[in-house]
């Protein structure tokens, strides 16, 4: 069997995700039988005949690379700036820098990016990425700088923090037996 028969065979496994191993296990069970070898045979002789007629040459692919994979070239060629994408895109990934999607629309229009217009997070990730792959390293270093910033000083979203948070803004929330506080509450 060639690299390419292999390679191929390798995309199939990575169905498993997506079909679940139930899928593969029934498929494995027909090829045992033998009967479902003759219809992958015609499949595929039928799919490389219409894939001729149609003018796809050998090697060409429509698949996009992946933003990783784009970043990784980019590491070849500019090593810091690379290590500094990466560092964020997986920043981005765990949903340490800009966990929602209202974030990376403010920080894409804070720093004169083109405007967000994916409707989901996971989508608006990749675009944002090869849009600060135009940007000289200077100028990232400032950015992910300013980005640490607030990610270290972001309010704590937990309950202590809201409450922290509550009892700091109120004015009358001291213990200091103010009976004006429990007043006001009372007349709402």
């Amino acid at each position: 069997m060639d690299e390419k028969a292999q390679l191929l065979l390798a995309d199939i496994v990575k169905l498993l995700r997506k079909h679940g191993p139930m899928a593969f296990s029934c498929l494995s069970e027909a090829i045992e039988r033998g009967e479902f070898l003759r219809h992958v045979e015609v499949i595929l002789a039928e799919g490389a005949k219409g894939g001729e007629k149609a003018g796809i040459k050998k090697g060409t692919s429509r698949v996009r690379k992946s933003i990783r994979g784009e970043i990784s070239e980019l590491c070849k060629k500019q090593p810091e700036k690379g290590q500094l994408l990466i560092d964020f895109y997986d920043g981005l990934i765990a949903k340490r820098y800009l966990p929602h999607l209202r974030d990376l629309r403010h920080f894409a229009a804070e720093f004169d990016l083109p405007e967000i217009t994916a409707t989901s997070r996971a989508r608006a990730v990749a675009p944002l990425i090869r849009e600060l792959c135009k940007i000289p390293v200077r100028d990232l270093e400032d950015i992910f700088t300013t980005i640490s910033r607030v990610e270290q000083s972001s309010e704590d979203r937990s309950l202590a923090g809201w409450s922290e948070l509550i009892l700091r803004r109120s004015p009358n929330a001291q213990d200091t037996g103010d009976e004006s506080q429990s007043s006001s509450m009372g007349a709402r």
